[in-house]
Order: C-alpha cells, then structure tokens, then sequence
C-alpha cells in the first residue's frame, strides 16, 4: 500500500491536499488510487512524498510520522473504536493540528467495502482500502511536521497561486457552495443517482419540487472546506427533532444516497442521517452498502432468499431494514457476514437467480444509471482500470441540451488537438462523449499527480497553463502544459497496464444487463437512449462506443488494452516489454 501526496501538496496551490493510496483493492482485485483530501500537506511538512507499507503487523499498531520521528506504535487504545473516536483520541495524544487517516470496526473485520477516513470528513478507498488496513493490523496513519515545503520560485508561484485563488472566490455559485458542498448539485445529480430498488426505479422525479427540495436542504448545517481551498465540497448534517434530533454527521457525494435511504420511508431524514453517521463512524462506501442492502432486500422480496438465510429479519424497503443490516454488515454478523465481500461473491452464494439480478461494474456498484440520463459517466466507470467509483476520470457529466460548441470550449481548455475536436463535436449526429473521456481522464491523471482536487469549481480554476507555471516555480523544472498531459496519459496507462497484468481486459468493459432494460418512473418507462435522447441504443451501439473511446486512446480495439506503439510513444517500452513476456501483447 503507498500513501501519497501530489507534487502541490504542501504549498499554498488552491485546492492542493489530495491524499492518494495505491493498492491491490479487495473488491475485485484491481489496482487502483483512491484519493480524498486532506492529510498531504501534513505529510510534506515532515519531510515526505510517500510512504510505502508492507507486511502485517503481528498486533494492531499504528504509524506515527512526525518530522524524523517515525514508527509503529501500539494500538490496543484504538483498536475497536470507530474513526471518529480513533481520530479524536490520536490527537489528543500527538497534537490537535495532527492529521489522520483511520479506519473503523468494518476495516477491522475486513469488510471488502470497507474504507479509511481522513479527518474525519475525507472518505478514502472505494473498494476495500479499508480492509487493506485491516489485513495489516493497522489502525491508523497520524502525521505532522515543521519542515515546510520549499519553492524554487516563491514570487512566481505566489502569482500564479494567487490567480488561481482569485477565479475560485469569484465562482458564480461560492455563497452556495459554501453552505451545501456538492449539496449544491443535488437537483440534477438525483436524476442520474436516483434509481433504487436494485435498480429497477426512479426514485426522484419529484426532487425538484420545492417542497421536497426544501425538507431535504434544511438538513445541512455548515459547508467545511479541505486547507488550501476558498471553496467547499463537504458538509455537516444534523437533525434538530425525532428520534436522532442532535445528531450531526459528514457528508458529501453521499447525501445523493443519503437521501434515497429515506425515500423509502417518504423521506425520513431522520433515520437517513443515522445511516451515514454510522458509515462514517465504521468505515464503510456509503454508497455500496446502500446497493448491496438494495440488492439483498430485492432477493428477498422475490423469495430468492429466505427469512432463515436472514437471520430470521424480514427485509422491507425501509430505514430499519437499512440501518440494521448495515450494522450486521459492519460486524460481519449472519447475513452481513455474506453481504460484506460485495456484490459479486454475494450474488454466487445464492445462486444463478441471483446472479441474473446482481447489478455491477467490476464488482463495484455502478453509481449513476445512463437510462436516466446518458452523460458519461457511465462509460468511465465502465473504461476505468479500477471499476466503477464517483466521477470516474472527471469526465463531466453534461446535463442535457449542451451544443457543440459548448463541448469543443471544453476540450481546447483541455488542449485537444482541432482534428479530435472534430471527431468528438461535429460527427454527422452527435458529440461523441465516449471519444472525449480519453482527454478528461489524461488531465485527471495530470492534475491528481499535482495533488489537485479535481471538484467542478476547483477545475473550473484552473487551466493547464496555471498547472505548469506552478509545477515549474514549485520545483525549478521547467515544464509545458503539453508535456504535463503527456505525464497525465503516461501514467493513466501504466495504470491500465498493471491491471491488464492482473488479468483485466475489454471482458470486464461493460455495461450491466440491466442497463438494456426498461427503467420504471411512476407510470413510464424510460430506456437506454443517446444524449439527445433521439435513439434507443442497442448493445451494439454501446459497443460501438467502448471502439471509439479504445481508439481514441490508441489501443488495441479487440483487446481494450494499450499498444506496443502506444507505450513505446509514451516511453514505457519497458512496459510494453513486460506485458509481451506476460502474452499481453
């Protein structure tokens, strides 16, 4: 497991304290990044870019970096506790201002959808990091330092940096922002994260009704920010009646999922808040255990599972049924004993009808429904080497009606070349989103290696210009905004590499079946279509699009994975080397 930060962490870059691991993830054995922010800049300060963890501990420890004095301590204090217990008694201990990466009692015991949380507000880890902790007996991570980062041109940088801070307090929509995080979105992402009832329902056609919308805003408290951002994507959320009146809780993305845990219960905000404060507190994707406690009550209602292989529960719709098996989930306790290893090893245990009704992406939930509304997202949690998880590649997700000219604007921010513009704006019928994912995920990767919060009004801010005169005046080494993106691809296809090393390939490319079947709202039914929603797509229509985005990267078609060519372009011949010894290529 490697702990890392970004080239920016640690200076006053807006937006720069992006936190990664990298790991072999439980779920589905892919490698991948997680990332969240915070702790980075923590980290730099005592002198380190990353931290490298290997073997296991033979009891729970934890590990204390702070400046030169490094090691593993005892975590019999700890162990047991939940995160935000176990940040709050490290700090204690070795410093307020410290900052810490902990996991909960479900990346104790192991639970593949298990995550560590940073800060308490920062969730790292879609698909099992957590559990990765666990595996090594280890609790925690807690930094500090008093080393600081050094700039090769601090007046330069401080322009740049300055310019950039400057755009995000002007945002259009700061004010907001501010109070409700990601919150802000909530009208148009609960159209493409609102179905439910393992997949079978749009929950949210009513979300823009100001009746509803304002039952489900007077939840949010106050916005918090990551350091070195002007802006803010989280926010707490608390109850002032019934039964968990007091109760405050982080959250962010989550609260799109948040609020679908109590559409079953004509939106009972109430149980909703307990349930996240409880992810949070054990450590656990909010997001993939509503759709696996979705699945599991769907196997149920169809007799696919009986009320003795639950334990004796029966399983409704409903917050208590959610919050209960969220907590036999995250004690791996009957049932949730099965739940915790995820959809797919849960899906085999009870055989092929539910097989046929398991909903995922590389084993992962797949998080936005491209029936709703086909805007990209889907095909990047499909392409991505490491599954499905929020905002894949931050390809954006375009709400209907955009031109395109509005699309090519994007793309030269993004500095395609006037030849891709064409082939991706102005095709004989529509933009082509699948052909575009290519460039946003290059400049994902360029900005995450930076250390760079990849949120909407924080990209909005930047531009691949600003990203090299500040990599340039941060480090004394000369760099383009061209040979930026070339570092962005290079590594987005080592990344590729070292999972088609793991036995991923185009097979494991795909939408879900049930993607090609109707979607239920109310009375209608809404099917699989275009972005203009002028077409219903066919398999081989959404094949034609994994061809055109395999294209666009340079890859081979058939195989879904990079060329010699490819590699040796980006100088990883060395790669291309390995993966032909392996009968890759």
């Amino acid at each position: 497991m490697i702990v890392g930060s970004g080239a920016l962490s640690g200076t006053l870059a807006p937006g720069s304290t992006k936190v990664m691991a990298t790991t072999k993830l439980p779920i589905n054995n892919a490698i991948g990044t997680p990332f969240a922010g915070g702790f980075s800049h923590r980290l730099k300060y005592a002198g380190y870019d990353y931290v490298v963890i290997m073997g296991r501990a033979d009891r729970p420890v934890y590990l204390k970096i702070m400046d030169d004095d490094v090691g593993l301590i005892d975590a019999g204090g700890v162990w047991g506790k939940d995160t935000l217990e176990t940040t709050d008694l490290l700090r204690a201990k070795h410093g307020a201002d410290s900052s810490v990466i902990a996991i909960g009692q479900a990346g104790e015991n192991l639970v593949r959808i298990s995550f560590a949380i940073v800060d308490k507000f920062g969730t790292l880890g879609r698909g099992g990091l957590g559990a990765v902790f666990g595996s090594k007996n280890l609790k925690a991570l807690v930094v500090n330092g008093t080393k600081g980062v050094g700039i090769a041109d601090a007046e330069g940088f401080i322009e740049v940096a300055g310019s950039v801070r400057k755009k995000m307090l002007k945002y259009p929509f700061r004010k907001e922002w501010l109070k409700l995080g990601v919150g802000l979105g909530l009208m148009v992402f609960a159209k493409i994260m609102g179905t439910a009832r393992n997949w079978a329902e749009l929950f949210t056609q009513d979300i823009d009704q100001p009746a509803q919308l304002q039952e489900l805003l007077k939840i949010f408290k106050s916005g918090h920010a990551c350091p070195t951002c002007p802006l803010a994507c989280r926010a707490l959320v608390g109850l002032e009646e019934k039964e968990y009146a007091d109760l405050t809780a982080p959250g962010s993305t989550s609260l799109y999922f948040n609020y679908l845990v109590g559409k079953y219960e004509a939106c009972d905000l109430n149980r909703s808040v307990k349930y996240l404060d409880l992810c949070n507190r054990y450590g656990i994707d909010v997001i993939e255990a509503r759709a696996l406690i979705d699945y599991a009550i769907d196997l149920y209602q169809r007799g696919i599972i009986t009320r003795e292989e639950t334990d004796g529960q029966e399983l409704n719709w409903d917050g208590v049924t959610f919050v209960s098996l969220l907590e036999k989930i995250c004690r791996r306790d009957g049932l949730g004993g099965i739940l915790a290893d995820g959809l797919m090893p849960t899906s085999k245990k009870f055989g092929k009808l539910a097989i046929e009704r398991v909903v995922a992406i590389k084993g992962l939930d797949p998080f936005t429904d491209p029936r709703a509304h086909l805007v990209g997202w889907e095909i990047t949690a499909c392409v991505n080497p490491r599954g499905s998880y929020v905002s894949p590649g931050v390809s954006p997700a375009f709400a209907p009606g955009r031109t395109p000219e509005h699309i090519a604007k994007y793309c030269r921010r993004l500095l395609v070349a006037e030849e891709a513009i064409n082939r991706i704006c102005y095709s004989p019928t529509e933009f082509n989103i699948a052909r575009l994912i290519k460039y946003a995920e290059d400049w994902y990767s360029v900005y995450s290696l930076l250390g760079i919060c990849v949120r909407q009004p924080v990209m909005m801010s930047y531009d691949p210009q600003a990203a090299a005169q500040l990599y340039t005046s941060a480090t004394g080494i000369d760099i383009t905004p061209e040979e930026l993106s070339k570092a962005g691809e290079r590594a987005w296809n080592i990344l590729k590499a070292a999972n088609v090393r793991e036995g991923f390939t185009r097979k494991d490319d795909r939408f879900p079946d049930k993607f090609f079947e109707p979607l239920k709202s109310g009375d209608k039914e809404i099917r699989l279509m275009n972005y203009s929603r002028t077409k219903e797509l066919t398999r081989g229509d959404v094949k034609k699009m994994f061809d055109d985005y395999y294209d666009e990267r340079g890859w081979d078609i058939e195989k879904g994975i990079p060329t010699r060519k490819k590699l040796e372009d980006l100088d990883l011949k060395d790669v291309a080397i390995d993966l032909e010894k392996r009968g890759f290529l």
